[in-house]
């Protein structure tokens, strides 16, 4: 049975409705980001599960009990549950290995040696020698891995991450968010992660429930959900999308970038056509369709061009083409698609 199952979760404030039937099981072991927009409703959600909101119905199971259902609420601290705050909330007059031993109080860990876990904790998320230090003598990335240490010293059922590296440095995130997530696997938990960043959830959970509107109205490997979107709006939100027109006649799309593999099975019919970015690629003027550069934004590591693309029978479409190494720099490339596209019907 998984850690944590959530059924048909609701909860309103007043008569607006922030959950509508929320459904999501988490695999032991593994880290989950429920990925969404601000207002869609993913931190209500965790503070169900934390217990720090009654739902109004539906349920939530953690460790095979149930600890919200009809008639049941188990108050927060009798979950079994552990929250990383967004900005770790460490004890300020405490130092860092009396942070970590505070989270023993009442756990398993408590069976064992409270220097040794703290040891062995602090060693998990690479902080050895860091434990007479004050929190204010760390960075901002140290100090949410000092609270993601707290959070797993009492060994708890499920760990709670709410938005946890929205306040570091974008140079100190990627590194941050590489360092908790080896922390969590190492240690064998099972992690829910709330964030709005895509580029987060798909870089670091090994599941991805994208919630729009009070729902989950997706749930995959990070793959699944890049590579195939339940619909337009998810493919639009996961990631940059290109989409087009789009129709299907006998397996085949038709747009005006020409005709393109499905990445699925598909009727026949009229719709639109969603590719990512990275499938448009560049050739030489005079090679593939004809299109006219109308913007570059330049990253560092990579690039994205805007592009118009003149396609069969003078029609113009925009196009986002990401490239790497140098730009181009006159006003009119090539363009040719490679790779299978993700067909949805309905108006174009």
């Amino acid at each position: 049975m998984s850690p944590l199952q959530i059924r048909g979760v609701t909860k309103a404030f007043g008569a607006q409705p922030v959950l509508r039937g929320v459904d999501l099981e988490v695999p032991s072991g593994r880290l989950a980001a429920v990925l969404g927009p601000s207002g869609c409703g993913k931190t209500t959600l965790l503070r169900v599960v934390a217990g720090f909101e009654r739902a109004d119905a539906g349920s939530v199971v953690l460790a095979g009990r149930e600890v919200t259902g009809p008639g049941t609420h188990v108050a927060p601290e009798k979950r079994r549950v552990a929250v990383v705050p967004q900005e770790g909330a460490l004890f300020p007059h405490l130092t860092v290995a009396q942070n970590v031993a505070f989270g023993l109080r009442g756990g398993r860990g408590a069976r064992r040696t409270s220097a040794a876990r703290v040891t062995e904790l602090l060693e998990l998320v690479g902080l050895r020698g860091y434990e007479e230090r004050m929190p204010a003598q760390l960075s901002g990335g140290q100090q949410q891995r000092v609270a993601v240490a707290r959070a797993l010293a009492p060994q708890p059922d499920v760990v709670l991450l709410d938005e946890p590296f929205s306040a570091l440095d974008a140079a100190l995130r990627a590194s941050v968010r590489a360092d908790v997530r080896a922390a969590l696997h190492a240690a064998g938990a099972t992690a829910v992660l709330v964030t709005h960043d895509q580029e987060e959830a798909l870089s670091t959970a090994d599941v991805v429930a994208v919630m729009r509107d009070g729902v989950v109205v997706q749930a995959g490997t990070p793959k699944e959900v890049y590579r195939f979107p339940r619909d337009v709006e998810v493919a639009r939100f996961v990631g940059e999308a290109v989409v087009i027109p789009a129709t299907v006649r006998d397996g085949v799309v038709w747009t005006p970038l020409g005709h393109l593999p499905l990445a699925q099975s598909a009727p026949d019919g009229v719709g639109r056509a969603v590719l990512r970015p990275e499938q448009v690629h560049l050739v030489p003027e005079g090679e593939g369709l004809s299109a006219r550069v109308v913007d570059r934004y330049f990253y560092g590591h990579d690039a994205s061009v805007a592009l118009e693309v003149r396609c069969p029978g003078d029609v113009l479409l925009p196009v986002l083409c990401r490239t790497q190494g140098e730009m181009p720099e006159g006003d009119t490339v090539g363009v040719r698609i490679a790779g299978p596209v993700t067909w949805f019907p309905g108006a174009a």
